[in-house]
């Protein structure tokens, strides 16, 4: 019998040193990982990082140009809704017959032209005379009589 417990703790020490290597080697294992993991995960940190950098301006450019087309077709819609509205007042004014800018300009400028012809008319005509004073001189019933039918 002791031969065969000779065996028995043989073999649980067997046993035990594997199972003490075996844990000995994951505690290593451990070790190893966490080092290598902060050594790698400050690289990985870095590459995230910089990865993360470029993608922010991808996507920047992205929104500036969607935004920059979603603003220039608006604009494009407004410049012809202004357009349409011009269009409208102009036909709505033209119906009442209110004169526009290039009308009034028009008339104007005519106007100005008519004023210089009329000057060069009154220009070129003679003078009429002066009427001749009378050396006679006035009594006061003469003035009553100019004075009364002035009023």
């Amino acid at each position: 019998m002791s031969k065969k417990l000779k065996e028995l703790t043989q073999e649980r020490e067997g046993y035990r040193s594997k199972v003490m290597t075996s844990a000995r080697q994951i505690y290593l294992a451990g070790l190893g990982a966490f080092s290598r993991s902060t050594e790698e995960g400050r690289k990985l940190f870095d590459t995230l990082v910089t990865e993360g950098e470029k993608l922010e301006g991808q996507s920047r450019d992205y929104a500036e140009k969607k935004v920059s087309g979603v603003v220039d077709r608006a604009s494009d819609n407004w410049d012809r809704l202004e357009s349409v509205f011009e269009e409208r007042v102009a036909k709505v004014i033209n119906r009442l017959g209110v004169p526009t800018h290039n009308d009034v300009k028009d008339l104007s400028q005519r106007v100005d032209e008519l004023n210089q012809s009329v000057q060069k008319m009154l220009g070129s005509a003679s003078k009429p005379k002066a009427p001749a004073r009378s050396t006679a001189k006035k009594t006061p019933a003469s003035t009553a009589k100019q004075t009364s039918s002035a009023e």
